[in-house]
Parts: C-alpha cells; sequence; structure tokens
C-alpha cells in the first residue's frame, strides 16, 4: 500500500507551483486528448475532466466549445484552488474518480490526462463514468504507460511508482467497465485510450 494514495499530499504540497515545474510536459497530453475530440467530431454540451488538476485542460476546452458547461474534479484540495484562480466559469470540486457527484447519463464527455494512474480502484473509477456519461458518450484518457522494469525500480524506491498500466490492461479494464473500445494506441511515453458508452 502506498503511503499517499493517489499522492494528494504532493500534489497539495506543490499546487502552487505546479504549472511551473510540470505545465510543459503535460501540453503533449492534453494535445493528444483535443485532436482526438475533434478528429472524431465531438461537439459536447458538457466537459467533465477527473483529476483536473490546475485547470490547464480545461481551460483548453473551453476555447475550442465556448458554450459547453465543464466540471472539474480532483482529489488534491490545493489544486482545485489552483485551477479556481482560472476557471471562474467552470464547476470545480474536490472528489475521487470512484465517486463522481453527478447524475446518470448526464455527461457527453470526460477527459482525464495524467490521472489514471493515481486512480485507487480503476474498475471503479470506469463504472463511475460509464453511469455519467449519456449513452454513445466519449471518454478520453490520456496517461503514461507501463516504464521498463529499471525505471520503474527507481521510481518505487523513492515512493513515487504510480499504478501504471499496459495498453493491455487498459483494453481489459475498459472492456469490464462496459466500455467499447474505439481507440487506443501508444504515443511516446503515453497511452491514448477513447472509449464509447455503448
Amino acid at each position: 500500500m502506498r503511503r499517499d494514495p493517489g499522492f494528494v499530499k504532493v500534489f497539495n504540497k506543490i499546487a502552487v507551483n505546479y504549472d511551473k515545474r510540470f505545465g510543459k510536459s503535460c501540453q503533449l497530453a492534453h494535445e493528444l486528448i483535443l485532436l482526438r475530440a475533434q478528429d472524431c467530431s465531438i461537439k459536447p454540451q458538457n466537459i467533465l475532466d477527473i483529476g483536473c488538476g490546475t485547470g490547464e485542460l480545461l481551460l483548453k476546452t473551453t476555447k475550442i466549445w465556448p458554450s459547453a458547461l465543464s466540471f472539474g474534479i480532483d482529489p488534491a484540495q490545493g489544486m482545485i484552488e489552483q485551477a479556481k484562480t482560472k476557471l471562474s466559469h467552470s464547476e470545480l470540486s474536490v472528489n475521487r474518480s470512484e465517486t463522481l457527484p453527478f447524475l446518470d447519463d448526464s455527461i457527453d464527455l470526460v477527459v482525464s490526462t495524467t490521472s489514471f494512474s493515481h486512480w485507487m480502484d480503476k474498475h471503479k473509477s470506469l463504472t463511475e463514468i460509464y453511469r455519467v456519461l449519456k449513452p454513445q458518450g466519449d471518454c478520453i484518457i490520456v496517461d503514461h504507460y507501463t516504464p521498463g522494469l529499471m525505471t520503474k525500480l527507481i521510481l518505487f524506491l523513492i515512493n513515487r511508482l504510480a499504478d501504471l498500466k499496459s495498453v493491455f490492461e487498459v483494453d481489459e479494464l475498459a472492456k469490464r467497465a462496459g466500455f467499447t473500445v474505439k481507440h487506443l494506441s501508444k504515443v511516446e511515453s503515453y497511452f491514448i485510450a477513447h472509449l464509447i458508452k455503448a
């Protein structure tokens, strides 16, 4: 068991400086989600960002889909506080992926970048996403995939090893939650998964 499940304490501690330290490394993950959504001509009425962090991805979605309602959740209060400084018209709250505070069949598009590996119960989280998505709704997830053995060992020794999954494991988890996997591939050090509520 990790000493800090989901690294919530770590994210609370670094929230103020997160964009300066890690903002550039998140850009590709954000771009992958936005390009996928635009390539598939997704036009959401509302968007939920799970693990929204400081709100950078939601900030970008509000520019692409200005009429869409936007929601963001994150388990780290510090990250939500930072997001609120940028997103005056988004509904942001401290919540976990396993217990989404939304009605059944209420969300058009769920997005998540570099958060999946921190979800404590991935099956429960995916079933929650399935529950809140509208029929034929889209879920696009981008995260790091399983690193090599040496990198894993180093991350484990410094207590920074997130629960990274292989593309095969992501496929299995998604299908077990009821999703149709529309697209799943690796891009550099990330996987991108586009899931549809059947």
